[in-house]
């Protein structure tokens, strides 16, 4: 099977399971499948086209981080500087001494922020992260400041507010409006020529899958722009994705695409790292830069494998757990040749000795939103030679297969969320479970 018929298997089915999509496939800098299909506005009956602008949501992110590199690059800024040095608008409350929040720790997740500013955030839609009303400025949404919830690189936590603080601070730093300098020297420069950070009239409404049918989802706007906020059409994508594999001079040095690129942290070297904006992943030998991106009906998805001129582009209105899922398959399938396969020499696992959970370290806020999400932790169960997750709730809850990968790394059999994770062993009992990004510690 060459690689426009695995294309066409993967892709193909995905046109029937939302409102409406839009899908493309590069290799060797080359579309080799492309496809739109379904409504952009279904009241409307106006079909999704490839100008058709879905919002890409958290794919923003790796735009922010590309236009901060360009502050780094000017010498405006270092990676190492403290925030506090250039962000002026909006205060950090930090609690930790001779240890401040840095710019590489906003671009890896890992400056200690939490995803809410307070708990009145669960309060709101979104998290607060969205409105319906009339929108607000950075300066103002966080006019209380921002406290971190634990020091800088003490984990990887995922946050929102990371990234806004980063579009504030470009715009300290250049005394310019965030969406004028990001709109010019980003989007324009990538050549995404219709892209844009406000919500366009004309673009893909949101739906939510309601039984067989979908029905229009609140539309609200984000407020955390720099973080997620971006509206592409399939066009813009495919330009933004060949000046990634091309590693474009307009955009940014060579040294600051490898900068970008590289693993600025991570749980084990055998599983996925932390660039600064990118998500990183080693498939069959070749590196691979992606995100996703959600927001009230979106889903998105960006795959890039510079080493294959390879790139994978997917964007929603409505809920796709295969956005997830379908792109790693395609690279990896892609590049091994044949469908993955379970490892010949899997560890003996009905010798091993389980925690009676597993659990990421919680902090703050986050400890109520981690008893009421997930109760119990995860549970490491071993059945007839082979291990599964269980959880309390949600759909693990009658357990999950973990397919063996080789020695300690096994991948969690879920088409919504295919992740590998690694088995931290020590004399035959599991004291923790590396798994993606992150660490849960075993509690005995």
């Amino acid at each position: 099977m060459n690689i426009t018929e695995l294309a066409q298997k993967l892709f193909s089915p995905f046109q029937d399971r939302t409102a409406g999509n839009a899908v493309a496939v590069l290799w060797n800098g080359e579309v080799v499948y492309q496809h739109t299909a379904g409504w952009a506005q279904a009241e409307k009956k106006i079909p999704v086209v490839p100008t058709t602008r879905f919002c890409i949501g958290s794919i923003t992110k790796t735009m922010t981080a590309i236009h901060v590199m360009q502050l780094v690059e000017a010498g405006k800024i270092q990676l190492d500087d403290p925030v506090k040095l250039h962000l002026k608008s909006i205060q950090i409350h930090e609690p930790y001494l001779n240890n401040p929040i840095r710019v590489r720790h906003l671009l890896t997740h890992t400056s200690g922020l939490g995803y809410f500013r307070s708990w009145k955030d669960l309060l709101l839609p979104a998290g607060a992260l969205g409105t319906l009303g009339v929108t607000p400025g950075l300066k103002d949404y966080y006019q209380k400041g921002l406290t971190p919830i634990c020091a800088p690189m003490t984990r990887w936590a995922y946050s929102n507010h990371a990234f806004a603080l980063l579009g504030q601070l470009v715009e300290d730093v250049t005394g310019k409006p965030f969406e004028h300098t990001f709109t010019a020297q980003v989007l324009r420069t990538a050549g995404m020529q219709t892209a844009t950070l406000q919500r366009p009239q004309e673009r893909a409404m949101p739906y939510l899958r309601q039984r067989k049918a979908f029905k229009p989802a609140p539309d609200l706007d984000i407020i955390v722009k720099p973080a997620g906020s971006v509206y592409a059409s399939l066009e813009d994508m495919l330009a933004y994705a060949r000046s990634l594999l091309t590693f474009s001079p307009a955009l940014l040095g060579r040294d600051s695409f490898a900068e970008m690129y590289r693993r600025q942290y991570q749980a084990h070297a055998e599983l996925t790292g932390m660039g600064l904006g990118f998500v990183l992943e080693n498939i069959a030998g070749e590196e691979v830069y992606f995100h996703t991106g959600g927001w009230i009906g979106y889903n998105s998805a960006l795959f890039v494998c510079p080493g294959k001129g390879a790139a994978v582009i997917m964007m929603s209105n409505s809920e796709a757990h295969d956005i997830l899922a379908l792109p790693g398959r395609f690279i990896r399938e892609a590049l091994a040749g044949t469908p993955e396969s379970e490892s010949s020499t899997p560890i003996a696992v009905d010798t091993l000795k389980f925690a009676h959970s597993y659990a990421e370290p919680a902090y703050g806020l986050e400890k109520v939103i981690s008893l009421l999400g997930q109760p119990g932790g995860i549970r490491l169960v071993a059945r007839e030679g082979q291990l599964f997750f269980r959880t309390l709730t949600g759909p693990w809850r009658k357990g999950v297969l973990l397919k063996p990968r080789g020695g300690q790394l096994f991948e969690i059999d879920d088409p919504h969320q295919p992740v590998l994770c690694r088995l931290d062993i020590a004399e035959q009992k599991v004291v923790a479970i590396d798994m993606g990004l992150s660490r849960l510690v075993g509690r005995f």
